[in-house]
């Protein structure tokens, strides 16, 4: 059975940084596939009839290179979801570069299983919604919610605050920093991560915090779902104090 792969890098409107180091108007290096361990198209997909299909995954990779957290954001079957992800943490990297300094990111990256048992991989940030469209319905299509979808907005159920150091108050004052991530069933944060456009420290700080913070499973007609969210942390001076808004408004894939 024949596996091949297309992968389209150079757009990187999918890849985020996740917060590492002070930088101004970054100039960017996109990440580069060092090792790649495509999937098999699984053998019990054919036994069910089951000829064609797709993954769109997220994942994260380090300042190392090492892929450290994928999450299945669409797919028309589970099959193919697992072995996706299986395949993927054994990939490597030349990881993303800003002004030349190594900085752990979050990509994404489809792959088509095709009739003919092709896996067709490309970077894409396109929307979940249109990528079904585009495809043949499947009985077991699985998706990424938007917080719109859901039946109320997750509460946090445990929400650390970023520690503002009064070195970076006295140089920034009051900043804002929007960190992008997902929801997973049962509550937990994943893939957090920020537009290289920010400032990197302050970054580093805000995801941090949200690491550590667990909501409420997102529920969509009462069944716990994965869903997109943003959170907002603002950065005062110390004696403003701190304040953080909760995800009150989906973001775009």
């Amino acid at each position: 059975m024949k596996t091949s792969a297309v992968l389209l890098l150079a757009a990187l409107a999918a890849t985020l940084a996740r917060g590492q180091f002070p930088m101004a108007a970054p100039a960017v290096t996109p990440i580069r596939i060092l090792h790649e361990d495509l999937p098999i198209f699984p053998r019990d997909m054919r036994a069910q009839g089951i000829r064609d299909g797709y993954v769109v995954v997220a994942f994260g990779v380090t300042a190392a290179g090492r892929v450290d957290d994928c999450l299945a954001l669409g797919y028309s079957d589970q099959g193919f979801a697992e072995a996706t992800l299986d395949a993927l943490r054994h990939w490597t990297f030349e990881p993303l570069r800003i002004r030349g300094q190594a900085v752990a990111s979050t990509s994404q990256l489809t792959f088509d299983f095709e009739t003919d048992g092709t896996v067709v991989v490309s970077l894409s940030g396109a929307d979940i919604d249109d990528l079904g469209l585009l495809r043949p319905r499947h009985h077991s299509d699985f998706r990424t919610r938007e917080l719109r979808d859901l039946d109320s907005i997750p509460r946090p159920l445990s929400a650390r605050a970023p520690v503002y150091p009064a070195a970076l108050a006295r140089r920034d004052g009051s900043a804002s920093i929007t960190v992008d991530f997902f929801i997973d069933p049962t509550g937990a944060v994943r893939l957090p991560s920020v537009d290289p456009s920010q400032d990197q420290e302050l970054a580093a700080l805000a995801i941090s915090a949200l690491q550590s913070w667990r909501f409420e499973p997102p529920l969509c007609g009462r069944k716990p779902v994965q869903v997109r969210a943003s959170q907002v942390f603002r950065f005062e001076p110390p004696k403003q104090g701190f304040r953080t808004r909760p995800p009150a408004k989906p973001i775009s894939g």
